[in-house]
């Protein structure tokens, strides 16, 4: 049976969703399984993303025996939706990004037939060994290797309108005049001209790819501190597994105030997070934030 799984929205939308898809392929591995690779607002979901669940198949066209929407807001999973409260704020259990995605995956399984258990501990991770190159790796892996401290920046002009859109080179140039001793890694060039050594454009690292938001991704687990703003490549960052669990890092997550709870876009699975995560809404807020724990 082909089972075609369809994204219409954009990189993160289809990152949240891939562990999902990967339980459903480890229990049924006897079906042939497909990803359309085009979502919203001329989005085309890259040939690597598919490595990230093992067995799936890129296709042009919706093409399944059983075609499955996965992004949360197609009209299928209306009535799942989550009722605003009085105040706008709460929701019973509502924590995370998580509770959202299993209300609607236990839904899709139970349509289809499939009987498919959702772990509470599941998170957002990937394979880098099967899905980098080999010397992508090792040049991560050597970068790693430096005991400087280093904060990762993903300065992505997001396509949902979570947060502002503000450059943010001139604010990591003034820290890096600032912590000349500290590497400042950033993931989008800018207009402004970048000409401190510790100001370091991640491509530089590990070289140019098509896509490199999985070769940022395992950069970051290298990091100490990690400042984002809420879009894809946020997703595959600030809520990757090796990144949350570790007590020591400090995660700076800008994005909105979510209707029902402020900093519930924040958070994949609350419940796993060790590092400290910390919320703003814009740039100021978050850059005034990096620089009080740096200079502690």
């Amino acid at each position: 049976m082909k089972i075609c799984f369809y994204t219409e929205a954009h990189l993160g939308d289809f990152l949240f969703s891939a562990p999902f898809v990967k339980l459903l392929v480890e229990k049924y591995p006897e079906n042939e399984y497909y990803q359309h690779i085009y979502g919203s607002h001329g989005t085309v979901f890259p040939e690597i993303f598919m490595k990230a669940v093992p067995g799936l198949i890129p296709t042009n066209e919706i093409c399944g025996d059983i075609n499955i929407p996965t992004w949360l807001c197609n009209r299928e999973y209306s009535e799942m939706s989550i009722p605003n409260t009085e105040n706008y704020q709460t929701f019973p259990g509502l924590e995370d990004v998580f509770f959202v995605h299993r209300r609607i995956w236990n839904f899709i399984f139970r349509k289809h037939g499939f009987d498919v258990k959702i772990p509470d501990d599941i998170g957002i991770s990937f394979d880098y060994e099967s899905i980098l190159d080999e010397q992508s790796l090792k040049s991560i892996q050597k970068f790693g290797e430096s005991k400087r401290k280093k904060v990762f920046f993903i300065n992505i002009k997001g396509k949902s309108g979570q947060t502002d859109n503000d450059d943010w080179l001139g604010n990591i140039l003034h820290l890096a005049d600032l912590y000349p001793d500290i590497d400042f890694c950033y993931m989008n060039e800018e207009q402004i001209k970048v000409d401190k050594e510790n100001v370091i454009h991640t491509p530089s690292i590990f070289g140019k790819h098509s896509s490199d938001i999985f070769h940022n991704a395992y950069l970051s687990t290298f990091c100490d501190i990690i400042v984002g703003k809420n879009s894809g490549a946020f997703v595959a960052i600030s809520m990757h597994d090796s990144n949350i669990i570790d007590p020591q890092k400090v995660l700076i997550s800008q994005t909105q105030d979510n209707v029902h709870k402020k900093d519930l876009e924040i958070f994949f699975n609350k419940k796993l997070y060790k590092a400290k995560n910390i919320h703003t809404n814009f740039t100021k807020d978050s850059f005034d934030i990096l620089e009080k724990i740096l200079c502690q």
